[in-house]
């Protein structure tokens, strides 16, 4: 098969798996508004023992649904659906505060969302996507751009990854960079100053700008002089893989170029992935495997500890939110078991705020990603962890022969 036969199948492959999740957003919509409908008529009902479990009850299954609902639209990259979603999600935090049934004014700021949410998903259609090579997106080449208004860092930072066969391109300001970018040729991977004489976040807020027009960037290294816990949220929500410390290290950025670009290992990465959310599984199985990983999956939490035998993963990647049991939970029995003890564990979840994702993490995992995670990005930290995995085996097995 010649190499435009294989994209043209990724891309019609791409297509069905969207048009499935497409398929299923109006039911999923349906769901959340009967949903909403029973705790709504709860209002009316008399206070009883069991009222207060019921209560909570109901709201956890709304919540529930709305993470499900999150994770499709963000996969499709329809960001206003999947904002007025997560203001839903907002509210129905609220609903869990309060310990009583919504006000009837809450009610009412909740169905407004929801119809707004309902008549925006009724437009959805196959035509409003651009369905692009997904291989040529994850499939990275030599490319680094480097985006620093000091000639001579760039010209130090150019000459480093040259010197290790990277093709580069420097820009001495934003404003050359942006003329300069184009999806369909972009780098794979972009090395961002945070302060140009725009301001001191002007490369975050440049990045946040590209990330609206396009969606899928490259990774995206920032670099600064910066230590400021509000310069590092800023790089983080304009989707950095990395934030580095000036002065930089050769060494580390030779070895984090060489772990974002390359493509598969001697022996495939093995990453096993549980959601409840099987078009979500498909999506997420298809973009890993045009990256060159061995990919299993399951829509079944209860069966981890038989797919993990069966399988014997590098990574296992979990969602939060699942019926039976939770991502956390399952953390939690892994790290007890000393054959999983070392295995790496990601989060995937909807879910943004800060009191879940340290809870995923207190219960043992090792990074919790907020769905829609970008395809590269996903594939840079399964890759990350994977390897420390493999490595931390190699020295295990050294140490034991030098016995």
């Amino acid at each position: 098969m010649s190499p435009e036969d294989t994209n043209a199948e990724a891309k019609l492959e791409l297509l069905r798996i969207k048009q499935k999740i497409i398929k299923k957003i109006p039911e999923r919509l349906a769901i959340i508004f009967t949903l909403a409908k029973r705790l709504e008529d709860m209002s009316g009902e008399e206070y009883s023992e069991d009222y207060e479990d019921k209560l909570s009850q109901a709201i956890e299954e709304l919540e529930l649904a709305v993470h499900s609902m999150i994770g499709s639209l963000g996969s499709l990259d329809l960001e206003w659906e999947m904002e007025q979603t997560r203001l839903l999600n907002e509210q129905i935090n609220k609903f869990k505060g309060s310990g009583k049934p919504p006000s009837k004014y809450e009610w009412e700021r909740f169905y407004m969302t929801l119809t707004s949410l309902k008549l925006s998903v009724h437009r959805i259609s196959l035509g409003s996507f651009t369905i692009n090579s997904a291989r040529k997106e994850l499939r990275p080449g030599k490319g680094v751009w480097v985006v620093d208004d000091d000639p001579d860092q760039s010209e130090v930072l150019c000459n480093w990854f040259q010197h290790e066969g990277y093709q580069t391109r420097s820009f001495l300001s934003l404003d050359d960079f942006i003329d300069n970018f184009d999806i369909e040729s972009k780098p794979d991977i972009i090395f961002m100053d945070m302060r140009f004489r725009e301001g001191e976040f002007a490369g975050a807020e440049k990045i946040s700008s590209l990330q609206v027009k396009h969606g899928s960037l490259p990774p995206l290294i920032f670099m600064s002089v910066q230590n400021s816990l509000e310069a590092r949220l800023m790089a983080f929500r304009a989707g950095a893989t990395r934030y580095l410390m000036k002065p930089l290290e050769r060494e580390y950025l030779i070895s984090l170029v060489d772990e974002l670009s390359s493509e598969v290992p001697p022996s495939p990465y093995k990453v096993h992935l549980v959601d409840d959310d099987e078009a979500q599984l498909k999506l997420n199985q298809f973009y890993l495997e045009l990256a060159g990983f061995h990919v299993s999956t399951s829509y079944k939490p209860l069966r981890l500890i038989d797919d993990l035998k069966r399988f014997q993963p590098d990574v296992v990647v979990l969602d939060v939110y699942m019926p039976e049991a939770s991502g956390p939970e399952l953390a939690a029995v892994l790290k007890e078991m000393p054959e999983y003890r070392h295995l790496p564990v990601l989060f995937l979840s909807s879910a943004p705020d800060p009191s879940t994702q340290l809870l995923a993490l207190g219960m043992g995992g090792d990074e919790y990603l907020i769905k829609p995670v970008q395809p590269n990005r996903l594939v840079a930290c399964l890759r990350k962890h994977a390897r420390k995995r493999r490595l931390r085996e190699i020295n295990g097995q050294e140490k034991n022969n030098n016995r």
